[in-house]
Parts: structure tokens; C-alpha cells; sequence
């Protein structure tokens, strides 16, 4: 997510949904703001969280931003302790929604912890344009981060604002598409300060995206 200051941080997500109207393929607007019942057990953080928000997918460069309030009137979202019946048994979030497009319930990671940058290799023959490295935050459900710069003089990932907390317990995903399949590679790793965390050819493995998909939702 962006930050006020324009540097992205980790976010934790209570829901991301998709809602759209089109008639006879012509694009609808909203007149008024639609409201949305979110029951937190959808989420890894049952029970909810009184610090989440809405925020919008900034689709030009594929991150979210914090809704503005002060500019869209009416909008956001509350966590519904029973004040409201929805006639839902679970715990809700209740979102006012002022646009159509892909929305997100969130907030930021928080960690007091000191923080580093990490750097990773890749096996020889990958660069930026044919794989990604991501980092899975243990015990914290759906947080994947990207490692989205990459110096080519030196072959090395890295995230480019010092956000990972040292003594963090991870995993460090290495993911390239193959011929209609993916080689990728996962690693356990717990984060000292300027570590480089390496991948090698013989780490990978080679299969199908649900087999991927499969590994990366096993992680603890």
C-alpha cells in the first residue's frame, strides 16, 4: 500500500473483492454509495480489526491507495460488533462503497522491531524480466510482499524503502514461468540486517501454478 509519504508498506487484509455494472456492454456509474457486508471469518483475521480501511486499486501501477474521505463524502467501512444486525452469526465489516473496481479492506503491517533491506540472487539466465521473488510473513496469513527493484549490474532483488523487520520469520519465494509451467523455489529464512538470501537452479522445482499455489498457501 502507498504510504502518505509515497513509499509503499506491507499490508494486512481483511477482504479484497471485485464489483462492477455494465449495461448492454455500456459502464455504469454509482449515484449512490452501495453498501457491503464483509463477515470477517472470509479472512485470516477472524473476529475482525478496528484499525482496517478502504482502499483502491491505483491500476497504472498496481497499488493501493487509501480512499479520501474528505474528497468522496460518504464511504469507508467499520467493523459491525453487533450494533447492527445483518443476520449474519459472524463478526462483520460494513463498507460503503463509492466507485465500482477492485477494493480492499486493510491496514497497515505494524512491527516494532528495527528494520533492514534484504537482497536475493537468482540462478543464472533470471533477471527482473523473467521471474519475481516474493516474502511470505509467517504467521501472518495472506501477507506477501514483493521484492520489486532490481539492479542489474549486480543481479540482485531488493524492496527499496528498509521495511522488513530483523528476527522476522519468512519465507523467501522464488517464481519464473516455464513453457506453460512454473519453476519456483521456497525458502524458510528468519531475517538478519543486510542478509542475502540466495536461489540456485537446483532449489527450484518444476511444475503446474496449482501446484505453486498449493506450496505458498501450506506456509505456516
Amino acid at each position: 500500500g502507498k504510504m502518505p509519504d509515497g513509499k509503499k508498506a506491507m499490508l494486512v487484509s481483511g477482504g479484497e473483492f471485485y464489483i462492477n455494472i455494465t449495461k448492454n456492454g455500456q459502464q455504469l456509474e454509482l449515484s449512490t454509495p452501495v453498501t457491503l457486508i464483509i463477515p470477517t471469518s472470509l479472512s485470516d483475521d477472524t473476529g475482525g480489526n478496528p484499525d482496517m480501511t478502504l482502499w483502491n486499486l491505483a491500476e497504472q501501477d498496481s497499488v493501493w491507495v487509501q480512499e479520501d474521505f474528505n474528497q468522496v463524502g460518504l464511504g469507508g467501512v467499520f467493523l459491525n460488533d453487533g450494533m447492527i444486525n445483518t443476520g449474519i452469526d459472524d463478526s462483520t465489516y460494513i463498507a460503503y462503497l463509492n466507485d465500482f473496481g477492485w477494493t480492499n479492506v486493510d491496514c497497515f503491517y505494524e512491527d516494532q522491531r528495527p528494520k533492514t533491506t534484504i537482497l536475493a540472487s537468482v540462478p543464472t539466465g533470471y533477471t527482473n524480466q523473467n521471474c519475481d521473488i516474493y516474502l511470505h510473513y509467517d504467521g501472518n496469513g495472506n501477507a506477501l510482499a514483493e521484492l520489486d527493484t532490481y539492479d542489474g549490474s549486480t543481479g540482485l532483488f531488493s524492496e527499496h524503502y528498509g521495511q522488513i523487520p530483523i528476527g522476522l520469520a519468512c519465507h523467501i519465494i522464488f517464481a519464473s514461468e516455464s513453457q506453460g509451467q512454473w519453476r519456483y523455489a521456497i525458502k524458510p529464512a528468519t531475517i538478519t540486517a543486510g542478509a542475502i538470501y540466495d536461489f540456485t537452479l537446483s532449489e527450484t522445482i518444476l511444475g503446474t501454478q496449482d501446484q505453486m499455489i498449493a506450496a505458498i498457501k501450506a506456509l505456516p
